[in-house]
């Protein structure tokens, strides 16, 4: 009983969902037009060749009513290792997504691009013997008046190449 009426009620629940991915850049072309296919790691070359990446956030309207007005918070952060013991960043950069609207039953994508701001601030915790080891992408909606809270944290490993 109690499933069915979490079923029937999950539409209510779970109205807006975001789901981030990373992608890396595949192209050749310094600038303008990149191929990016989806990766589960950030791969770093010590030489800084080919570390484009960008995070595709797709957020979903899951109910029958057309959303306004969303304002999505994300930042940045890193998960630093250094003699055996694990510490976080601050955040580094934190900026907005702005939707100015969702249609119902839909779903939008975004790009950001700030992820690439991060290699510096990672060789500068290199060069002081702190070993990256997760990129943490924490996102939150705007609270309004009348809607929960709705909060989103994904992170990413880091793979260093020599």
């Amino acid at each position: 009983m109690i499933f069915l009426c979490l079923y029937l009620f999950s539409n209510l629940l779970f109205s807006q969902n975001i789901d981030i991915t990373l992608e890396k850049n595949i192209s050749e072309f310094k600038k303008g037009f990149g191929y990016y296919l989806k990766s589960d790691v950030v791969n770093l070359s010590e030489t800084g060749k080919n570390n484009k990446y960008r995070l595709r956030v797709v957020v979903s309207n899951d109910t029958k009513e057309k959303l306004c007005a969303i304002v999505l918070r994300y930042s940045l952060k890193l998960t630093l290792r250094k003699d055996n013991e694990i510490m976080h960043t601050i955040s580094l950069f934190s900026s907005s997504l702005r939707i100015s609207q969702l249609d119902q039953l839909s779903s939008k994508s975004f790009y950001i691009y700030d992820i690439n701001n991060l290699f510096t601030e990672i060789k500068k915790f290199m060069k002081t013997n702190y070993i990256p080891v997760s990129i943490i992408v924490e996102m939150m909606r705007e609270p309004k008046k009348g809607q929960e809270l709705l909060f989103y944290t994904k992170s990413f490993d880091i793979v260093i190449d020599k």
